[in-house]
């Protein structure tokens, strides 16, 4: 016995409890890692069949598409100072002559620009590159073509 009043017995009981919760509160870490790291994936992989899908959506509808991932550059001026930024849409496609800035929205619902975060974004792609926008939702295969308004009201 220690001038503790604890047993060599009792001493290891207790690290025993502790590194087995050390060990508990780690593997329940990395368990939980790759759960996230999965479900990301999982997603992922959605967004990239639902492009592929669109792709052959929009070639049935006369479209070709001319970039992946394009880099849109674009400026705004904060407090005076010209500030430039990047926006990365899904594709450029073109059609007549016309090219349009592409964004692929999964949505069970099959709302385009009724969505507000769709809206927003396919504003910030027309304000970068002066094109219109096509939002194509999948899997409902709905085209939506975005366009600024030029009216006088």
């Amino acid at each position: 016995m220690s001038e503790y009043g604890v047993t060599g017995q009792q001493a290891l009981t207790v690290l025993a409890l502790l590194l087995g919760l050390l060990l508990g509160a780690a593997g329940a870490w990395f368990l939980a890692a790759r759960n996230r790291s999965w479900r990301g994936g999982r997603i992922h992989d959605r967004g990239r069949r639902a492009e592929a899908s669109a792709q052959k959506l929009l070639a049935r509808e006369g479209f070709s598409v001319t970039a992946v991932e394009p880099r849109l550059e674009s400026r705004l001026l904060v407090n005076g100072e010209p500030h430039r930024f990047e926006t990365t849409p899904d594709f450029l496609a073109r059609k007549n002559g016309q090219t349009y800035v592409v964004e692929v929205k999964r949505r069970k619902d099959g709302k385009g620009v009724a969505n507000a975060s769709a809206r927003r974004q396919a504003l910030e792609y027309i304000h970068a590159s002066s094109l219109p926008c096509l939002l194509v939702i999948m899997p409902a295969g709905v085209i939506e073509l975005i366009e600024r308004d030029r009216g006088d009201g």
